[in-house]
């Protein structure tokens, strides 16, 4: 889909693999929905699915972050639904101001990004904390009348990466 709007064929493709016995499985670097969000669209648009055959970027984040660190503090520039998914599976979202306890920064498509939460972000990463992008999208999609195209996550990625001096990992 884009935006509100199946791409044609889609919900025959997939109704053909499920009438085959094919398990379906949706996978999205999105970090700005939740598996249920994805879910909830598909399902509207009329692909039938459920939240247990979604993975987002944001689960998939929460996962390499439990394997890394395990349950962590994390600082998130990115949607409240990327900092509401990694709290909801065991790590502590802490606001901006108390960057000084990260370990580690999970950086998404971020509309409400500011100089200041880039600065506390950055601040964070220079003393220590991971550095984590979701995805490295340039552009993110949306319907023509809109222009096409909203900048993606890779915009704030690589701009914090020049700032901290390090590549994320």
């Amino acid at each position: 889909y884009l935006d509100e709007t199946l791409i044609e064929g889609a919900d025959r493709f997939i109704a053909v693999l499920r009438a085959r016995g094919k398990r379906v499985f949706f996978i999205t670097n999105n970090s700005a929905m939740s598996a249920q969000g994805v879910a909830e669209r598909l399902t509207r648009l009329g692909i039938p699915t459920p939240t247990a055959e979604v993975m987002t970027a944001t689960d998939a984040t929460a996962t390499y972050l439990h394997e890394t660190l395990g349950p962590c503090r994390v600082l998130v520039l990115g949607a409240r639904s990327l900092a509401e998914g990694l709290a909801e599976q065991g790590h502590t979202v802490l606001p901006m101001r108390d960057y000084r306890n990260a370990q580690a920064v999970v950086v998404g498509r971020d509309l409400d990004l500011t100089y200041e939460r880039l600065t506390l972000a950055a601040r964070a990463v220079d003393a220590g904390a991971a550095f984590i992008g979701c995805n490295m999208d340039r552009k993110y999609p949306i319907p023509d009348e809109d222009g096409g195209f909203i900048p993606g996550a890779a915009a704030i990625v690589e701009g914090s990466e020049v700032v901290v001096e390090r590549v994320l990992l």
